[in-house]
């Protein structure tokens, strides 16, 4: 019997030691203190502000033509009304970029929207974000709703800029979901519990959460980036 409990005791520690390992590789190496317990962040992505200077992103257009300017005021509108509103960021410019313009740089094509790199990565990165406002070759349903698909695909790329995954990635994910949807290589940290509801999850039966942010979104940026 002694020799029973002895080896329950080492099998007990041994499966705590290996759950504490497989934890640990989603733990935030720079300062923990300010990031434990909130959302689903690529490490080492969030933007970086100094001291007490202004949280400002400069966002600017590739390609800004006239076929393209009413998606263009709703991007800006949905980004206003949920990143920028929900945090202590602003983002600015919304012109034309320049050769060397850093920040966020947006190019409208018909293709998949997706980003280049995650958060303060994409900094000045030439077409670092896709957007479409179109439809025709990707995403046809769209173009019965085009504007609810523009504002919902803008906020939900806007989540990867500021340097967040996808919700459906994360170790944590519902099997049936992660089976489904998982995708990406990126080393995150939890910062919330997972989130049904988040504009980053693919599992999201509301599809990009209607381009607005959910509670726990809301948490996991002001964590980030402050709040307003």
């Amino acid at each position: 019997m002694r020799l029973y409990f002895v080896v329950l005791i080492a099998l007990q520690a041994a499966l705590a030691s290996s759950a504490a390992a497989q934890q640990e590789n989603f733990i935030f190496r720079g300062k923990p203190s300010e990031y434990e317990d909130y959302g689903y962040a690529v490490r080492g992505a969030a933007w970086r502000f100094p001291g007490d200077a202004e949280r400002v992103l400069v966002v600017c257009w590739e390609n800004p033509t006239p076929a393209n300017e009413q998606a263009r005021r709703w991007v800006q509108d949905q980004i206003t009304k949920t990143w920028q509103r929900h945090t202590a960021l602003e983002f600015r410019g919304w012109q034309a970029c320049a050769a060397r313009n850093k920040g966020i740089r947006i190019r409208f094509n018909d293709e998949g929207p997706h980003v280049r790199k995650f958060g303060r990565l994409l900094d000045g990165v030439s077409n670092g974000m896709i957007l479409n406002h179109t439809f025709r070759n990707w995403g046809a349903s769209c173009q019965s709703n085009l504007e609810a698909c523009v504002r919902s695909i803008a906020a939900h790329e806007f989540g990867h800029a500021l340097g967040f995954a996808h919700e459906q990635n994360r170790p944590d994910t519902p099997g049936e979901c992660s089976r489904k949807h998982g995708q990406g290589q990126t080393r995150e940290t939890m910062l919330t519990p997972y989130d049904p509801q988040s504009i980053m999850n693919y599992c999201n039966p509301d599809y990009n959460n209607h381009g607005e942010l959910s509670a726990l979104d809301i948490k996991a940026a002001q964590k980030l980036y402050g709040a307003p």
